[in-house]
């Protein structure tokens, strides 16, 4: 799995309210044009972009493979998603290949928290250390658009009952165990003989 420092979660357009559409129509585009990269396609918004540009990011997220230099592809488990458009599906490719999706759902399991907490437990917990909470911000929208999450006041996030159920299909990743003996210098074992 990946940071995805900008893995699927920025450049598409639309804005927050229209991820899941746009992220259709891009995997749309990919399947029509042959994955031609040079392609200029319009994905709803009246822009024409290059095929690469939009699914630059989409890799590290697990929706699109590179054929070669000049050629992508809708992967087989987004081409699934296509055809259901079941929001959990989407859900579980984005948690095989994003750290922290399943895990901030997890987080809100208890009680709503806002997103300055959920940067902090991402540390604490998973040693995810993001200097701003943009990371969170990525996450937290889209699983708004996917409709697991939703704003439980004008600071915290929760749970929606769709996130929920969702959660309990998902295999979460462990808290990082705690650094031991930091202060101590590693040791890089010998190579074989």
């Amino acid at each position: 799995s990946t940071d995805a420092g900008h893995g699927g979660h920025c450049c598409l357009p639309g804005g927050g309210d229209h991820q899941v559409e746009s992220l259709l129509a891009v995997l749309k585009a990919v399947d029509s044009t042959g994955g031609d990269v040079t392609a200029l396609v319009d994905v709803g918004d009246g822009v024409s972009r290059e095929v690469g540009s939009l699914t630059r990011n989409l890799t590290a997220v697990g929706l699109v493979t590179n054929l070669d230099r000049a050629r992508v592809a809708v992967t087989p488990e987004a081409e699934a998603w296509m055809v259901s458009q079941d929001p959990r599906g989407l859900l579980a490719i984005f948690h095989r290949h994003v750290r922290l999706i399943g895990e901030l759902l997890d987080l809100l399991v208890e009680q709503p928290r806002g997103t300055a907490e959920i940067h902090q437990e991402a540390a604490d917990r998973y040693r995810l250390i993001w200097q701003t909470k943009d990371q969170i911000t990525r996450r937290i929208t889209w699983l708004v658009a996917l409709g697991m999450v939703e704003r439980h006041d004008s600071k915290t996030w929760q749970l929606t009952q769709l996130g929920r159920q969702s959660l309990e299909q998902l295999i979460l990743g462990q808290p990082a165990p705690e650094p031991e003996g930091q202060d101590e210098p590693g040791e890089v074992p010998l190579p074989p003989e």
